[in-house]
């Protein structure tokens, strides 16, 4: 993912057009400040750490992959990655309608909900033993919710 994805470092360092500043909050956007860093990544994980009871939330991918991996860096937990995937593409998604369409979420909570949706939808194509293991993180996630 590194040097692939067109965040503000990424366009500061080819000279590309726009800012290397986080809309969110100004500071330099880089893939683990975007993804979990920003003040509004770290409430959707935040959400994410509580609603799934892990003791600590990710702060960087390497640490996702440390925290959840198989202690040699790969994710093997199809749940855990579909989780980051979707909290992942659900930022990207909101920042960049922000940055090119000027359309500003009116909330944190509805990447949440964007983040259950992608994983609703996401489910269709797992394995049928895994789909009850996905539903039950919906759940969880749907249950945080409620209580955010």
């Amino acid at each position: 993912m590194h040097d692939r994805v067109q965040i503000g470092e990424q366009l500061k360092r080819r000279k590309g057009k726009g800012s290397e500043f986080c809309k969110y909050c100004g500071k330099l956007e880089t893939l683990d400040h975007l993804f979990f860093n920003c003040r509004i990544s770290q409430l959707l994980w935040v959400w994410v750490r509580i609603s799934m009871r892990w003791v600590v939330r990710p702060i960087s991918l390497q640490h996702f992959e440390e925290m959840l991996g198989d202690g040699e860096g790969r994710i093997t937990d199809i749940n855990e990655f579909f989780i980051l995937a979707a909290v992942v593409w659900a930022l990207w998604k909101s920042r960049n309608d922000w940055v090119f369409n000027n359309n500003l979420i009116k909330s944190p909570k509805a990447l949440a909900y964007k983040v259950v949706g992608l994983l609703s939808q996401w489910k269709k194509m797992l394995r049928p033993k895994e789909v009850l293991k996905m539903e039950d993180t919906i759940a969880k996630l749907q249950e945080g919710l409620k209580a955010w």
